[in-house]
């Protein structure tokens, strides 16, 4: 835990750990044939859909159902498009 003072400003914050490993996550990437996959938290599920949409849809469905969870998206680029934490509050 880190504690940052910028002292012009007056501004104090505590920056904890924000470790995520032990959440499940789940995943939407583009693989090399062009197609959206989602992966599943535990790994053994990879479900590949032709769109983004389709893929998103049904990832928002995955992580309500292992709620909390993390869902992260990536772009075409496999770079992080949206990293979203589920929880019911």
């Amino acid at each position: 835990m880190w504690k940052v003072t910028d002292e012009n400003a007056s501004v104090r914050c505590h920056i904890g750990d924000m470790s995520t490993s032990s959440i499940p996550t789940v995943r939407v990437d583009r693989d090399r044939q062009g197609a959206w996959q989602v992966k599943s938290p535990d790994q053994s599920r990879r479900q590949t859909y032709a769109t983004l949409d389709d893929a998103r849809r049904v990832a928002y469905g995955q992580a309500m159902r292992c709620q909390p969870c993390q869902l992260v998206i990536y772009d075409a680029y496999h770079r992080v498009a949206r990293r979203e934490m589920i929880t019911t509050h």
